[in-house]
């Protein structure tokens, strides 16, 4: 699911193309200083389109009882605002020309909800999580080539996704690219995806506390040192002070 914008128009990314009611309503929105009455005629229908999936929520109800939902209430909705949007002759420029246009150009992709209840009505829940993805783009601009702006895209989704899974994201993409260095199997990388992920990875050892040689007993530095058969003692390791000579 997208917004509108031309450059999604090329994509060639498998599955269905349906496009966001909420960015045709925000245009709606705009109308309302210039044609009060009008737009909010068509805001009104809107709303209550988005009422009905409010509903479904309410009931908690699977993708097939959604759509069932959607047939029975929301189809007769989007009837009322197709022969409203084609009722309407503004002209064509102005902000409410604008907001039909766009509609009624996207209508197949607007409305493609109606084929299957998984699609929402709006990417509104994901915009929110990529709120801070979305500052960040004018913080660094550029992601300098079309593969790095690839990158950055999978590596966005993985997060948010972890995060909708109550994921640690850190430990998540940590454990991930390990098993796939170690040659995870490529026919069993469904296994990795957020909602099927278990961790393997052993619990982080606890560092010692002594890490300087000259804190550690000798024969320990020697065996840390891998050491052992190369060095002789000159001095009792029990004496204060000790010494290695190499052998």
């Amino acid at each position: 699911m997208t917004d509108g914008h031309g450059c999604y128009s090329k994509k060639s990314i498998p599955g269905v193309h349906s496009n966001c009611l909420a960015h045709a309503r925000r245009k709606f929105y705009d109308a309302l200083l210039s044609f009060p009455k009008e737009a909010f005629t068509v805001l009104t229908v809107i709303h209550d389109i988005f009422m009905v999936d409010t509903l479904a929520n309410e009931l908690g109800l699977d993708a097939p009882g959604r759509l069932e939902l959607r047939k029975r209430k929301s189809v007769v909705l989007l009837i009322e605002l197709r022969t409203l949007l084609e009722s309407m002759n503004p002209p064509p420029k102005s902000s409410l020309g604008k907001a039909i246009k766009y509609s009624l150009k996207r209508w197949s992709k607007l409305t493609a909800f109606m084929a299957d209840g998984r699609i929402p009505l709006s990417n509104n829940a994901v915009e929110s999580r990529f709120r801070d993805v979305k500052l960040g783009f004018k913080n660094f601009l550029f992601a300098q080539s079309e593969i790095g702006a690839e990158a950055v895209a999978i590596y966005y989704s993985l997060i948010a996704t972890a995060r909708l899974y109550n994921l640690d994201p850190t430990a998540y993409l940590a454990d991930v690219m390990t098993k796939i260095t170690a040659g995870f199997p490529a026919k069993r990388i469904d296994e990795l995806l957020p909602w099927n992920w278990q961790s393997t990875a052993a619990p982080p050892s606890t560092p010692p506390l002594i890490s300087r040689d000259e804190d550690l007993p000798v024969t320990q530095v020697i065996e840390l040192r891998r050491l052992a058969g190369k060095v002789r003692l000159t001095v009792s390791v029990e004496q204060p002070q000790a010494a290695c000579q190499s052998g």
